[in-house]
């Protein structure tokens, strides 16, 4: 049974079984034999990556610089650069098509993001960082740059959840080679939060896959294309009008 659409249409029991497929990988931190398995999984990775950080100063100071407010700016313009590009280059479709497309994918991950953030109850879950030892600390090996290194309500990570979503909109609304590339950034807007200790291993993955099953259950299984298409078509033809008329 496929779970996806075409976003061209409502499909009620895809829908629904992109939920339970969310909800199942929700569920893998909660029942013990599996949580605890991520729970060892996480904490190796953790003392691989945040160790490493004891190598160099050079190396502690990048990541604490890829840790900060600026960068999570920098990397959120990162990974959504390769949909402006598609849209004004992009060689498949009209460029009104390819508007209507990214415009679903923005939206789409906007509000995952805020779904994610509001809806979901904040579950007190602290990060490596502040349970695990030896770790190294950024604000104590890099004090002069303001990195985020620890967190009280770690799951799910807020960049991951971006990330996840919006990467999975793109293969599905856009060309493999834009989604490939955001992909990419995806990548590297989400790691620095496993060096700092900010967040699990678990944190990005299965908040990252619960948000994946959401964003396109929605987005892929109602008319959200159609609606998309129809706003722009409307919205340029009256830009057109007023051209024409100036």
């Amino acid at each position: 049974m496929k779970i996806f659409g075409t976003s061209e249409g409502w499909h009620v029991g895809r829908i629904i079984a992109c939920h339970i497929l969310a909800f199942l990988i929700g569920m893998t931190m909660l029942w013990q034999p599996l949580a605890d398995i991520w729970h060892i999984v996480s904490a190796e990775v953790f003392y691989i990556v945040n160790g490493s950080l004891f190598w160099q100063h050079w190396w502690a100071v990048l990541w604490a610089a890829l840790n900060t407010g600026t960068f999570d700016i920098v990397g959120a313009v990162l990974m959504f650069l390769p949909s402006v590009w598609y849209v004004f280059y992009g060689k498949e479709y009209a460029f009104e098509e390819r508007l209507a497309r990214a415009s679903v994918a923005w939206a789409g991950v906007i509000v995952t993001v805020i779904i994610s953030k509001q809806i979901l109850p904040e579950i007190v879950f602290h990060s490596p960082s502040l349970t695990l030892e030896p770790a190294a600390l950024l604000n104590e090996m890099v004090p002069s740059i303001d990195a985020k290194w620890e967190s009280k309500n770690s799951f799910p990570g807020d960049h991951a959840v971006a990330a996840f979503a919006f990467v999975g909109l793109c293969f599905m609304l856009l060309d493999r080679q834009t989604a490939w590339i955001s992909a990419l950034f995806g990548i590297l807007y989400s790691v620095p939060r496993l060096f700092s200790g900010a967040h699990w291993l678990s944190d990005e993955l299965v908040g990252g896959g619960i948000a994946l099953f959401v964003a396109l259950g929605w987005t892929t299984n109602i008319p959200s294309l159609t609606w998309s298409r129809a706003i722009w078509l409307r919205l340029l033809g009256l830009l057109n009008k007023a051209k024409g008329t100036s």
